[in-house]
C-alpha cells in the first residue's frame, strides 16, 4: 500500500510494505519547494531520488495528519500481527516515542523500542 501527497510543494511517500514495515520520505525530484542542498563538494552528482529526514520540509501536523490516516488505513485493511517502522531523526526521537505509545495504545498493539526502532504486535487480552 502506497500514498503519495504534496504539502507545502514537497511530495511525501508512504509506504506499508509486504514485511509489515511503515516508510515515510520526501521525494526530492517531484517536489516544486527545494528539499535537499548540495554540500557545495558534490556539484557533479544529481540530487538523491528521497530524503529520509523530513525536518523543515513542511507544515509538522498537516503530514503528521496524512501519516496517521494512511496508517489507520493500512491497519484497517491488513490487520497485521506486528509492523515495525525506524526513526532516524535524533532530534525527533522524543516525539516519535510518544506517537508510538498513542498509535499502540489506540490500536491494541504492544510496543517494543530498540532506540529508534519501533516494533508493534498485536495484544491478545
Amino acid at each position: 500500500m502506497r500514498e503519495e501527497f504534496i504539502i507545502d510543494g514537497v511530495c511525501y511517500v508512504i509506504n506499508f510494505t509486504k514485511d509489515h514495515h511503515l516508510h515515510f520520505h520526501a521525494d526530492v525530484h517531484k517536489s516544486t519547494k527545494e528539499v535537499y542542498k548540495s554540500d557545495g563538494f558534490s556539484f557533479w552528482d544529481e540530487p538523491p531520488e528521497r530524503i529520509w529526514t523530513t525536518t523543515s520540509t513542511g507544515n509538522a501536523f498537516k503530514i503528521k495528519r496524512k501519516v496517521l490516516k494512511f496508517l489507520e488505513n493500512a491497519l484497517r485493511r491488513y490487520s497485521p500481527y506486528y509492523f515495525t517502522f525506524s526513526a532516524i531523526e535524533k532530534k525527533r526521537l522524543p516525539l516519535y516515542e510518544k506517537l508510538a505509545r498513542r498509535i499502540g495504545k489506540k490500536y491494541g498493539y504492544d510496543l517494543t523500542q530498540d532506540y529508534g526502532s519501533f516494533r508493534f504486535t498485536r495484544c491478545f487480552s
